[in-house]
């Protein structure tokens, strides 16, 4: 019997846009066909944790709204 795996859902908070294109090249060359939900501020990412209920949040250490702190 094979194993299907579900994805992995990815929430990735980051202001620089190039950031977010190496991050997202990377893990799809080592995952199989992670799910991104990406946004660069606060209420982009209180929206994804509510309605994309990712596995994981890659995130910034400082943006303009808040800090890793």
């Amino acid at each position: 019997m094979i194993e299907i795996k579900p994805c992995m859902k990815i929430l990735i908070l980051e202001d620089n846009p190039f950031d977010v294109l190496l991050v997202k090249e990377l893990l799809q060359s080592e995952m199989n066909e992670p799910e991104f939900y990406c946004t660069n501020n606060l209420d982009g990412y209180l929206e994804g944790l509510d309605c994309f209920v990712p596995d994981v949040v890659l995130s910034d250490n400082c943006l303009p709204q808040f800090t890793a702190v």
